[in-house]
């Protein structure tokens, strides 16, 4: 179970102990003043003085030592035959020894009736101890493993086991490596200050998440990177939450919001970042990862469930058998006068008080007797038989080769010894949707931008596409460039049209939406060590279009653009055959495809820093933004927004993307009520074909367009825009720095500033992205049909959505239609 902080309140007699390392044993103080606040300061500026002063509220810190083992030497045996007498076979059992016990009642030898029952509790005994064997050795290497933790003795970094590791100690890490503690990241080597972990062992999402330093803090000019990090920082208690954090850093009184996007956790890898810096905030079982680990649990089957259940029923008969066998024994004592000594040899004939019992006594005695004696009707070799079958389930599941994955070369794994059974039993399976039954793999189909849908019916492929057709700013492609990208000649030619001088133009502020309403990262893709990469084109000759060429790879997230610039040969002093290497690092699928389409389009995002963005625009070149705020998504409020500064006209622009269901109604009056000629061919009576026009309102125009998308199985986002003044942004601005740094109910405070600032927005379009399903899924699913499971899909999608993605899965309307019929009768 997991530690709580007031179970170490006075737990140690010293409290200025220093291991020879160097490396303090304290640096994390609980604040006497809020109970639900907990202070962290640095190794290297706790003093004498500091532990005078707080004195009553200094605590021995928490070790990082992680146990998830069930046993102690002390508590193994009783805890163990508790465990195991919730199997109501073996109370009947001991229950049956103790009868024997008893010299009136007893039927056999008093040893002979507990041998059985020792050897069946000495089985599982001995099982139960060598599975918790192996959860101590595994313990044993992760509190033994080693990382590099600042020493204030030698000033440097020394490898430091991490049992050893304390809150306020400064860790080290690079590339690949396992962080041993909670951390707040001080410093990384990527030049955007930023890192990338893996968080598979927490959650199980294989996509890497962005970290980034505090922003906004600045260490002083002179310091020593994070090794003199000096400034205090008060969090929340520790709690399981591991999307929540909250907390400041003060520094001369001057307080600087973190969060959970600085917060490195437990058991997370370091990817794509060569080195970085970070603090301990939580060690040990305070961690978010130990405290989401409840332990081991006794796991019970079904079957040993029914077990119990039909050894219940076996007693019940027994019971009834044993009680007419007593009630014949009453009446034969009461006809016989006293019980015929034949049948009880051990009794005194010389004893009279024994032989001639009353016949309901007599009855009474042998009742228990004949429990012992009928015993062998509830066999005590039973759960021993189960255990022997299940270990031998376990060796077939394990060598089963039609369940080996062979791509990761992986045959099926047996972790729990007490359930395997429980895999022929299921009836239902739920399922998600995204990365489960689909690839995860998001590519840009369609958009609508101002009332006008670009179907994107044509393949990005040379002979299709000319220089001519391409806006000035983006370049020619081979169809292996985009294998699954498709492309809109119309889109394109309004994008050349479009005049370089009009900034608020629709097409140029949806594009523009596209490239900087991300969280992607721009860096050099030498400095990402792991990540595998497909070469998807071969480099074009710089001479193929106007501003060199472009070769992109796309990848789970992850785009790779190699520009070779040719416009400037004259301009620039780079030489014209300089590559230079754009790796574009994504969270989500979803923005790597946005970016990629703004990107094919010449809306080509350059840098990403913790305060600027800078964007190459078709006609006009390289445009920088100020990154102001990033509004970040929530499942509450489904969409997310940046807030920039344009550098050449100094304008605050809000830039907006989410559901529909979440935008759309945020959107301005004049947004809504705004109107556009629409054109529709109809008959006439003639026969002839004949125009008609009207005003269609921009937003019905969308949502249809957004249903249509739909309806295609397209993943569908809503973008709109808003500019704000002076007045309004520093208005916004002093609510929402309160917000930023308040350790109580702020998420609750950021959201309503969040909806403070998002509403009254100007609509720009929507776009379709396709996730498309994984090889053999329908396959899969029939299979698990026709076996008799009941499969559910769970997922957020629009309802027209839904029905279409259940067609391709379940390979049929009615079925879909059923559920969505129960569904709704439901609500």
């Amino acid at each position: 179970m997991p530690f709580e902080w007031k179970l170490f309140h006075n737990s140690y007699s010293t409290m200025d102990e220093t291991p020879s390392s160097g490396i303090p044993r304290y640096g994390s103080i609980h604040n006497s003043n809020t109970t639900n606040e907990r202070l962290v300061i640095p190794t290297r500026v706790l003093t004498k003085q500091l532990e005078i002063k707080h004195e009553k509220s200094l605590k021995r810190n928490l070790s990082n030592i992680v146990k998830t083992t069930k046993y102690t030497i002390w508590n193994f045996l009783p805890k163990n035959l508790f465990e195991q007498f919730h199997r109501f076979a073996n109370i009947y059992f001991l229950a049956i020894a103790i009868l024997n016990w008893v010299p009136a009642i007893k039927a056999f030898a008093k040893e002979i009736t507990m041998i059985p029952l020792l050897i069946v509790l000495s089985v599982t005994l001995v099982k139960d101890l060598y599975e918790d064997q192996r959860r101590r050795r595994s313990d044993n290497e992760v509190n033994n493993r080693q990382c590099l933790v600042y020493d204030v003795t030698t000033k440097k970094y020394v490898k430091t086991k991490w049992k050893d590791i304390v809150p306020g100690n400064i860790v080290k890490l690079s590339n690949d490596e396992i962080i041993p503690a909670d951390l707040l990241l001080l410093n990384s080597s990527d030049p955007n200050d930023i890192c990338h972990i893996e968080t598979a062992n927490l959650d199980g999402e294989t996509n890497l998440k962005q970290r980034e330093i505090v922003r906004n803090f600045n260490q002083d000019s002179d310091c020593n990177g994070a090794a003199d990090f000096s400034s205090f920082i008060h969090c929340e208690e520790p709690n399981s939450k591991i999307y929540q954090f909250r907390g400041y850093i003060e520094t001369d009184g001057n307080r600087t919001s973190i969060g959970a996007n600085n917060l490195l956790l437990r058991g997370c890898v370091i990817r794509n970042t060569e080195n970085l810096e970070g603090i301990v905030i939580y060690a040990g079982h305070d961690t978010k990862a130990m405290r989401n680990n409840s332990g081991p649990r006794s796991k019970r089957s079904k079957l040993e469930r029914d077990i119990n259940s039909d050894v219940i029923a076996c007693v019940f008969i027994l019971i009834s058998l044993c009680l007419i066998c007593a009630i014949g024994c009453g009446f034969w004592t009461h006809n016989n006068e006293v019980f015929d000594h034949q049948y009880t040899p051990e009794l005194d004939l010389d004893n009279e008080d024994v032989i001639q019992r009353e016949p309901a006594l007599e009855g009474f005695v042998r009742f228990w007797t004949y429990i012992i004696v009928f015993q062998v009707l509830i066999p005590i070799s039973l759960y021993v038989s189960v255990e022997i079958v299940k270990l031998g389930q376990c060796y077939f599941i394990t060598n089963d080769v039609e369940m080996y994955f062979e791509e990761k070369d992986q045959p099926a794994l047996c972790r729990a010894l007490n359930i395997n059974e429980d895999l022929g039993q299921i009836k239902y399976v739920f399922s998600d949707k995204t990365g489960t039954l689909t690839e995860n793999k998001m590519v840009f189909r369609r958009c609508t931008i101002d009332g006008k849908d670009f179907s994107h019916k044509t393949r990005c492929s040379q002979d299709d596409l000319t220089d001519e057709a391409l806006p000035q700013g983006t370049h020619s492609m081979d169809e292996t460039d985009f294998p699954d990208t498709s492309w809109d000649h119309e889109l394109a030619e309004q994008i050349k049209s479009t005049s370089s001088g009009d900034a608020t133009s629709p097409i140029k502020e949806f594009f523009t939406l596209l490239a900087i309403c991300n969280t992607v990262v721009v860096s050099s893709a030498g400095n990402h060590m792991n990540d595998v990469t497909i070469s998807l084109a071969n480099e074009e000759e710089p001479g193929d279009s106007a501003d060199g060429a472009t070769n992109e790879m796309y990848l789970n997230g992850r785009i790779e653009t190699k520009q070779v610039s040719s416009e400037s040969k004259e301009h620039s002093s780079v030489d014209e055959n300089h590559a230079k290497i754009l790796s574009y690092e994504a969270e989500s699928p979803d923005e790597a495809a946005l970016v990629q389409s703004a990107n094919m389009y010449g809306y080509k995002l350059l840098s990403r820093g913790s305060d600027s963005i800078t964007i190459e625009v078709p006609e006009e070149g390289v445009v920088k933004y100020h990154l102001l705020h990033v509004l970040v998504f929530d499942s509450i409020r489904k969409r997310m927004s940046v807030i920039v500064r344009r550098e050449n006209d100094d304008k605050i622009i809000m830039y907006c993307k989410g559901a529909d269901t979440t935008v759309i109604p945020q959107l301005s009056r004049h947004s809504k009520t705004k109107t556009l000629k629409h054109r529709d061919t109809v008959d006439a009576v003639d026969g002839k074909v004949v125009e008609e026009t009207e005003d269609v309102s921009l937003v019905e125009i969308t949502e249809t367009h957004l249903n249509v998308y739909a309806r295609e199985g397209l993943r569908t986002l809503c973008m709109a825009r808003k500019e704000l003044s002076e007045e309004d942004y520093r208005n916004w601005l002093s609510e929402h720095e309160k917000a930023e740094i308040s350790l109580y109910n702020r998420e609750e405070l950021l959201q309503d500033s969040y909806c403070r600032i998002e509403r009254d927005m100007e609509l720009l379009g929507a776009t379709g992205i396709e996730d498309r399903l994984q090889e053999g899924v329908p396959e899969a699913i029939a299979t698990l049909r026709a076996a008799g499971l009941k499969v559910w899909v769970l997922t957020g999608d629009k309802q027209v959505k839904k029905i279409q993605v259940f067609i391709l899965v379940f390979n049929t309307r009615l079925m879909v239609w059923q559920i969505i019929c129960n569904l709704i009768s439901g609500i």
